[in-house]
């Protein structure tokens, strides 16, 4: 019964953990979308300055290099949402609503991880 106890805890504190994790990555996507706004309400538009060189989207190939601006742990993000339903099968909010692990496996299947 207390190994039970014990298992029930574990299970609970690795969803706890789980949905953490989910939230930090909803919150930084937040972050993301608002950086995009220049405060009127539109997108702004990119500079030469850019860290991205002006690009707001790379291929599939493109991402698995290292791309200075690019956030080697959000790559997926810099897909069209065009390329990135072809690869996931979802677009990017559903994606982002995955369960971290669920979102790792998927990343590793189009060599984005």
């Amino acid at each position: 019964k207390r190994q039970e106890e014990a298992n029930l805890e574990e299970e609970a504190n690795a969803k706890k953990k789980e949905e953490s994790m989910a939230q930090a990555d909803a919150t930084s996507e937040e972050k993301a979308r608002a950086a995009e706004h220049d405060g009127s309400g539109e997108i702004a538009e990119s500079t030469e300055d850019d860290k991205t060189d002006g690009k707001k989207y790379y291929t599939q190939e493109e991402l698995k290099e290292p791309i200075d601006g690019v956030d080697w742990a959000k790559r997926e993000t810099f897909l069209s949402d065009e390329d990135f339903v072809t690869l996931f099968g979802m677009g990017k909010e559903e994606f982002a609503s995955l369960a971290t692990w669920k979102r790792v496996n998927a990343k590793k299947k189009v060599g984005l991880f």
